[in-house]
């Protein structure tokens, strides 16, 4: 009976947690770095796996790590850079945009995060890597 209580009241207060927004917003700003800041804000605004969060951010965001070894160490400090800043970027927009919005505004961010991190100096081995990267992604309309 002892064990039975235990799981009780432990499942109330994880759930008590997870429902708090407030403890979801810190765990979220805990993720600045992180690929998984993307699931947070998917949790956020349920986009769904076709939404921006999952369909787009976290996927490029994983991708990156994956071939980080493919960059030199000045294409991985862009990665890391534009990581930053793309998830900075995300993490102070309004919870009341639609998805539809927040797709449009992270894609305007994008340009600017890749120049200010360094897009433009980057050798022609980390361009490529970049290009393998993204793939024919960027073409599509």
């Amino acid at each position: 009976m002892k064990y039975f209580l235990f799981i009780c009241i432990a499942s109330f207060s994880s759930l008590a947690l997870a429902q708090d927004p407030q403890l979801e917003e810190q765990r979220c700003e805990d993720l600045l770095d992180s690929c998984e800041f993307y699931a947070c804000l998917e949790a956020e605004y349920s986009c769904g796996k076709k939404g921006y969060p999952i369909s787009f951010g976290q996927k490029f965001c994983l991708k990156y790590e994956k071939k980080l070894f493919k960059f030199t160490t000045i294409g991985k400090n862009w990665i890391n850079k534009t990581k930053k800043c793309l998830i900075r970027k995300l993490s102070v927009y309004s919870e009341d945009l639609s998805c539809k919005e927040l797709k449009k505004q992270a894609f305007k961010d994008h340009v600017p995060c890749y120049d200010e991190s360094g897009y433009c100096e980057l050798a022609k081995k980390d361009l490529k890597a970049v290009k393998k990267v993204i793939g024919l992604t960027m073409l599509k309309p």
